[in-house]
C-alpha cells in the first residue's frame, strides 16, 4: 500500500487576495495554481475549517463560515492528500485545512501566556538587525505583524491574556524561509481583542 503525502504549506501573506475575506473560489484557485503534485482533480475536495469538515456541497455553510473570518486572521492553510488512505468520514479526498484565529476562552488564552512568556530569555544590548546564533527567542507576530527580536519582550509585557482574542504558541521549528533565522525556536502569533 503505497502512501502519498502531499503537504503544502500556505502562509497568509502570499495570497494575492483583493477582498477582505477568503472565498471558496479563492481557495480553490490559489489550491490549482500551486498544485505541485499535479493532482489536477478538487472535485471531491473536503474544507476543515478550524477543526469543522465541510464539503463542496455544502457550498453555502462554507462560504458563509469563510466569510466569517477577515483574511487577516488567516493561520495558515495546509493542503493534504493521501493516496489509498481513508481518514476524513471514510474517504481519500484532498483536504484543505483552514486555520483562523478565533476569540479563545480566558483559560486557554492563560495556559498558551504561561508557556509564551518564558519562551523569550535573550538580553539584546542594543537595536541589531542581527540575530546571535545562539538566540533562543521564537518569533513573534502580533496582529499579523512580525515584531523584531529586540523588541518581542517590551510587545509582550504590553499584552496580559485579557487584552489577547488568540494566541498560539508552537514550540517546533518553522521554516527559516518564511518566518526567518529565529524559527529555529518556534513560533507565536497573537491576535488582541481590539484588532
Amino acid at each position: 500500500m503505497k502512501v502519498l503525502l502531499t503537504v503544502i504549506l500556505f502562509a497568509a501573506w502570499p495570497f494575492t487576495v483583493s477582498a477582505q475575506y477568503l472565498d471558496r473560489q479563492q481557495l480553490d484557485a490559489h489550491i490549482k495554481k500551486a498544485d505541485t503534485a499535479g493532482l489536477q482533480q478538487h472535485d471531491n475536495l473536503t474544507y476543515v475549517i478550524n477543526g469543522i469538515p465541510f464539503s463542496r456541497a455544502d457550498s453555502l455553510r462554507l462560504d458563509s463560515t469563510l466569510l466569517s473570518y477577515p483574511i487577516t486572521q488567516l493561520i495558515d492553510l495546509d493542503f493534504l492528500y493521501y493516496r489509498n488512505a481513508r481518514f476524513i468520514h471514510g474517504s481519500n479526498n484532498p483536504v484543505l485545512i483552514i486555520r483562523f484565529a478565533y476569540q479563545q476562552s480566558l483559560k486557554e488564552k492563560r495556559l498558551a501566556w504561561k508557556k509564551v512568556k518564558p519562551a523569550f530569555r535573550d538580553e539584546y544590548v542594543s537595536f541589531s538587525p542581527h540575530i546571535f546564533t545562539h538566540a533562543k527567542d521564537p518569533v513573534l507576530y502580533i496582529n499579523n505583524i512580525k515584531i523584531h527580536h529586540v523588541e518581542a519582550k517590551q510587545q509582550l509585557k504590553a499584552l496580559s491574556p485579557h487584552s489577547i482574542y488568540y494566541i498560539e504558541f508552537n514550540d517546533q521549528p518553522q521554516p527559516a524561509t518564511i518566518y526567518g533565522q529565529l524559527a529555529k525556536n518556534g513560533l507565536v502569533r497573537i491576535w488582541t481583542i481590539k484588532n
